[in-house]
């Protein structure tokens, strides 16, 4: 992200989950925007969090946009994730 902030989710990942039947592995990635920000040429030491939550399947839904569905689902799980973690990476 372009400020270490949680962002808007595209529905890349829940079109391909729906259409191959498979499940999405939300993944809450903390740090990053540390080691090397957008608006600088150089690659800083930080410490990066990786957390991996549970497989969310495709829901059976009904809904107008599915897919947006699914990725507010995931959307929401690393959220969960990123709210609920142990330890917070501070700057």
């Amino acid at each position: 992200s372009y400020d270490g902030k949680l962002q808007e989710f595209k529905k890349g990942a829940a079109i391909l989950s729906r259409e191959l039947s498979l499940p999405i592995i939300p993944t809450a990635i903390q740090g990053t925007h540390a080691v090397w920000p957008r608006d600088s040429m150089r690659i800083r030491p930080h410490k990066v969090r990786i957390e991996f939550g549970a497989p969310l399947l495709p829901s059976a839904t009904d809904a107008a946009d599915p897919y947006q569905e699914d990725t507010d689902r995931v959307r929401d799980a690393v959220a969960s994730m990123i709210r609920d973690s142990r330890f917070v990476i501070r700057d």
